[in-house]
């Protein structure tokens, strides 16, 4: 048993001092050889939204920036803002006891009283990079419009996302 163990062991030694060693290029006359070097960069960027909406007094403000802007040229930063109670061309808040219980809320850009909240989704912020810095930041202003609603406690998600296109 001692023997053939160790005529197991000398032969994989063996075996494995004798693998070749090969070059990924070799010339055996002159002229020259071209690689490809490439160095990618991802678009990168910061989108600063609230963390909290202060909504008690029926009111709010929020802002919406876009910094660090890394994209390439000709592509835009798209910032979309939806609500998730979006019914009858209205974003509302839904009563947390009662999911037939809705408020409707505005969304206005801030300077313009046309309302935003008409479709389910709203194209918050466009951006490239020959966008000027002032223009990278956007006001809104959030505001109760339904009728004297039924007591209770009202909520609303509002989800941002971000996309860049060509």
């Amino acid at each position: 048993m001692k023997k053939t163990i160790s005529i197991f062991f000398a032969t994989l030694m063996l075996s494995l001092v004798c693998i070749p060693v090969y070059a990924d290029q070799t010339f055996t006359t002159t002229g020259s050889k071209n690689i490809t070097l490439e160095y990618s960069v991802s678009p990168s960027y910061i989108v600063t939204i609230p963390s909290t909406i202060d909504f008690s007094d029926g009111s709010a403000s929020i802002v919406i920036a876009v910094d660090s802007l890394s994209i390439g040229e000709g592509q835009t930063l798209r910032v979309s803002m939806s609500g998730s109670n979006y019914s009858n061309n209205k974003w509302n808040l839904q009563d947390t006891a009662s999911a037939t219980n809705l408020l409707s809320y505005s969304v206005k850009l801030s300077g313009n009283d046309t309302d935003l909240t008409n479709t389910p989704s709203i194209n918050a912020l466009s951006v490239n990079i020959g966008t000027d810095p002032e223009d990278r930041t956007k006001t809104f202003n959030l505001a109760i419009t339904g009728a004297d609603p039924i007591p209770g406690t009202y909520q609303d998600i509002l989800t941002f996302s971000c996309s860049i296109t060509p």
